[in-house]
C-alpha cells in the first residue's frame, strides 16, 4: 500500500521511504495488533521442496470446450488420411541375453519330466538366493551417488602379548622367573655358567640332565589311499579269447557304422590268388594291367603295415628308460632305507660285493666301519632293495669268511706265514 502511494505521489515530490509494520506477540507467540487482538491469517500450504514446487506449478486456465462439430459434413469415407499417431515406429534391435535359451531349454526339460510345480519350486529357490545375495552385498540404492560402496573389512585378530617365560621353560625355571632376570644373571656372572650363575639366577639346574625328550608321535591328518586291486592273473588261453572277443566286438562296431552310412566301406583285399574271384570280367579283359594294379595294392598295404609297427618302435632313450624301470621297479613317493650290521668289512672281497651289487641296482648310501662292527646303509626303490636283501642274507656266506681268517692265523707259537 505504501508503495501504491508513493507511485501515486506527483514527480518531483521526494517519496516517503518504505518501513515494514512491526510485529507484536503475546505471551503465547500469537501475532497481535495494536489493540491486543489476535490476528488470525489462513496457513497456505507452501511446498519446501524444489521438486515439490515444480510439479505443483502456476494454475491452469480451465478453457472452455470447444463446440462439437459432425465430422460426417466434412469428412469423406472414401478417402484415406494418414494420421501421425498411425505411423509405425521404427523397429529396434532385440538382442537376446546370454543364457536365456539355455535357461529355457531347462526349464522345458524340468516343466517336461517333473511338472509345473517343480518349476515354480526352482524359482522361487532362485529368487531367495538372489535376495540373499543382495542383503550380503548392501543396497546399492542406500549409497550416496559419488561414493563407491567398500566392503568391510573382516575384523584382525589383536595379537597375543608375548608372556615373560614361555610354558615351556616354566618347569625348570621357579615362579615368578623371567628371562630378563635370566639375562640380568648372566651379565653380573660375566658371561660364564659357573657357580655363580646359577646361584644367582631362577633356572633350576637340578631338573636340566643330559636326557632327550622324544615327542609323543602323532597320527597324521589324512589317511594313506587304500592300495589298488591287484590285476587277475590270466592263463594264455585266457589271454588269448579274451583278445578275440575285444577284436571281433570292434569289428562289429565298425560294420554297424558302414550300414548305417556313417563309414565309408573299405575297398576290396585284392591279392593274386582271389583275383579272378573278385575282379571278374574286369581280369579277363586286361589280365596284365589288373595285376600290376593288386601288386601295387599288395605294396601299399605292406608298406602301411611296416609304418605302423615303426610308429609303435620306442625310441633309443624310451627303450633304456624301459629297461630301467624294469630292473629297479617303479619310484615311489617314499624313498626307502635299509640297514645292515656286519661284524667285518676288513676283507676286500666283500667289499668290493657290497659295493658292486649297490651300483648294479642303482642304490646310493654308505658304510661305516668300526673296529667294534660294521653298517652298511642303502636307499632306494623296493625292488632294488630285496634283491640286494637277498644278497646281504643269503648268498654272502660270512661265516665261511671267519673261517677263512680263522685258518689263515698263526697257531699259537708259529710264525707267521709269508
Amino acid at each position: 500500500a505504501a508503495a501504491t502511494a508513493a507511485a501515486r505521489q506527483p514527480t518531483g515530490q521526494s517519496a516517503a521511504p518504505f518501513r515494514a509494520a512491526p510485529l507484536r506477540l503475546d505471551a503465547e507467540g500469537r501475532e497481535i495488533d495494536e489493540a491486543g487482538n489476535i490476528i488470525e491469517r489462513p496457513q497456505e500450504t507452501v511446498p519446501s521442496l524444489k521438486i515439490n514446487q515444480k510439479k505443483q506449478g502456476p494454475p491452469q486456465k480451465v478453457e472452455p470446450e470447444p463446440p462439437s462439430i459432425d465430422p460426417s459434413r466434412f469428412l469423406d469415407p472414401e478417402m484415406h488420411v494418414s494420421r501421425g499417431g498411425d505411423r509405425r515406429r521404427r523397429s529396434t534391435l532385440l538382442f537376446v541375453k546370454e543364457g536365456k535359451l539355455q535357461r529355457d531349454a531347462e526349464v522345458g526339460r524340468l516343466r517336461a519330466e517333473y511338472g509345473d510345480e517343480a518349476v515354480k519350486a526352482m524359482r522361487k529357490r532362485e529368487a531367495e538366493e538372489r535376495h540373499a545375495a543382495r542383503q550380503q552385498q548392501g543396497d546399492a540404492n542406500q549409497t550416496p551417488l559419488g561414493v563407491k560402496q567398500v566392503e568391510a573389512e573382516p575384523a584382525q585378530q589383536p595379537e597375543e602379548p608375548v608372556p615373560a617365560l614361555e610354558w615351556w621353560d616354566v618347569r625348570i625355571c621357579q615362579e615368578g622367573a623371567t628371562y630378563d632376570a635370566m639375562a640380568d644373571a648372566w651379565e653380573a656372572a660375566g658371561g660364564q655358567g659357573d657357580g655363580s650363575f646359577a646361584a644367582a639366577s631362577p633356572l633350576l639346574t637340578g631338573k636340566i640332565t643330559n636326557l632327550v625328550q622324544h615327542p609323543v608321535p602323532i597320527q597324521p591328518p589324512a589317511e594313506m589311499p587304500p592300495p589298488p586291486p591287484r590285476p587277475l592273473m590270466l592263463t594264455k588261453k585266457e589271454t588269448r579269447k579274451i583278445r578275440k572277443q575285444r577284436r571281433e566286438e570292434k569289428e562289429k562296431e565298425k560294420q554297424d557304422l558302414i550300414r548305417q552310412g556313417l563309414l565309408e566301406p573299405p575297398p576290396p583285399k585284392v591279392k593274386i590268388s582271389n583275383l579272378m574271384r573278385v575282379l571278374g570280367e574286369e581280369a579277363v579283359m586286361d589280365p596284365t594291367a589288373i595285376e600290376q594294379q593288386v601288386r601295387d595294392q599288395m605294396a601299399e598295404r605292406q608298406q602301411a603295415h611296416d609304418d605302423r609297427n615303426e610308429a609303435r618302435k620306442l625310441t633309443p632313450q624310451e627303450r633304456r628308460e624301459k629297461k630301467h624301470t624294469k630292473l629297479i621297479g617303479e619310484l615311489g613317493p617314499d624313498t626307502l632305507v635299509a640297514v645292515y650290521r656286519v661284524e667285518s668289512l676288513a676283507k676286500p672281497q666283500l667289499r668290493y660285493k657290497v659295493d658292486i651289487n649297490a651300483v648294479e641296482n642303482h642304490l646310493t648310501g654308505a658304510a661305516i666301519v668300526t673296529d667294534a662292527f660294521c653298517l652298511v646303509v642303502v636307499e632306494g626303490s623296493a625292488k632294488s632293495l630285496k634283491r640286494y636283501g637277498k644278497l646281504m642274507q643269503r648268498r654272502i656266506d660270512w661265516a665261511a669268511v671267519d673261517e677263512d681268517e680263522e685258518a689263515a692265523a698263526p697257531a699259537p707259537g708259529e710264525a707267521p706265514r709269508p
